[in-house]
């Protein structure tokens, strides 16, 4: 019975150990699927006006490149975006409330929010919802086209946002021109004091990320600053692989022990090619996952500075992710990284006790 509830316990282990190790997969491979965003913070926010003018000068460079005039600049799929937070929209039909944040953006609304393509950038009426405030203003999900109200100015829902989150977002372009009008007696400006500190960028494929903050340096006069992705990928990535390098090393240590002890040539000779093919499996595993940025690499092998340089960027960089103020957009990159980083963790932990079970004394031999 005893050995009976080993097993038990070292399967039940085994298999829970291979679910983690499936969902830090999943996590890590979404993780790697969004490389193509990047984000920046802005050093000096802009305001919702502000990041107007850049939207129209964007057009028109978009504008010269049809026109095959691509000296002008380079135009850019992006989203600038602030937060703002514990704001009051309600359904003045039904004279319902709710609490949501507001999230200003100014372009492409689907590089914050997945498969939603509007409100576009000249629609100054339209705004997107939560689920959540959706059914606490309609009771239904169902309000594509209805009206909300917030800070004293009319909407239309054009799309809902599936997130945890409550959430109302508009253009920038219709927030602007609403708060323009003189607030009600007892009202604020709801633009007065909002500014747009964030920045989501498609990466085009001729761009390296230093061109990117180039760009926005050179045609828009913004300093912006990396959040590095990468690095977050890099170290969920590197948790995620110490469970098979610390399958195989525990293996190759049974294998040597079994090497020494084995008396015949042939059982030698079959430890030492499943070694190897062990070995082999390994460095394909690791050859075809693991990828090096090119930023990692320095120019000269000579320059030893390169290494102090990158230290200092890179732990800067994560300082940079911790400070800086979090909005609804961030979520899911967070829980991407949290998902990958804590589930590898919980594998390795999970798959130590497994082998230390499994190495330990054989069921079935005397105390």
């Amino acid at each position: 019975m005893k050995n009976y509830r080993k097993y038990l316990i070292l399967a039940g282990t085994g298999l829970l150990g291979f679910l983690l190790f499936y969902l830090a997969c999943a996590a890590w491979c979404s993780m790697l699927w969004a490389k193509d965003s990047v984000l920046f913070y802005l050093e000096t926010p802009v305001s919702v006006e502000e990041a107007m003018k850049i939207a129209e000068q964007n057009q028109k460079t978009a504008q010269w490149w049809r026109q095959d005039k691509k000296e002008q600049g380079t135009p850019l799929n992006y989203c600038i975006w602030g937060q703002k937070d514990n704001i009051v929209v309600s359904n003045e039909e039904l004279s319902r409330t709710a609490g949501a944040d507001a999230v200003i953006f100014c372009g492409n609304p689907e590089i914050l929010f997945a498969e939603c393509r509007t409100p576009v950038l000249e629609d100054t009426q339209g705004c997107l919802i939560d689920e959540e405030t959706a059914w606490e203003l309609f009771g239904s999900v169902q309000v594509i086209g209805k009206e909300i109200s917030c800070q004293g100015s009319s909407y239309i829902i054009r799309n809902i946002i599936r997130t945890r989150e409550k959430v109302v977002a508009f253009q920038a372009g219709g927030f602007f021109q609403k708060s323009q009008k003189k607030p009600a007696e007892g009202e604020e400006n709801s633009s007065a004091d909002f500014v747009l500190q964030r920045l989501t960028v498609q990466k085009p494929r001729e761009n390296s990320i230093r061109e990117l903050q180039m760009i926005w340096a050179s045609q828009y006069g913004l300093n912006v600053q990396v959040l590095d992705m990468e690095l977050l990928r890099g170290i969920s990535g590197f948790l995620l692989l110490l469970i098979p390098v610390t399958l195989c090393v525990v293996l190759w240590v049974s294998l040597y022990r079994q090497f020494r002890i084995r008396k015949t040539l042939q059982q030698k000779a079959a430890c030492a090619a499943i070694s190897l093919a062990l070995a082999v499996f390994l460095a394909f595993f690791l050859g075809k996952w693991v990828r090096i940025p090119d930023d990692y690499i320095p120019t000269l092998w000579s320059d030893f500075s390169f290494w102090t340089r990158l230290w200092k960027d890179k732990t800067e960089g994560v300082k940079l992710l911790i400070q800086i103020p979090k909005g609804m957009p961030d979520s899911e990159w967070m829980e991407k990284f949290w998902k990958a980083a804590g589930y590898s963790l919980l594998t390795e932990l999970l798959t130590v006790l497994w082998l230390t079970g499994w190495q330990g004394k054989h069921p079935g031999a005397s105390d």
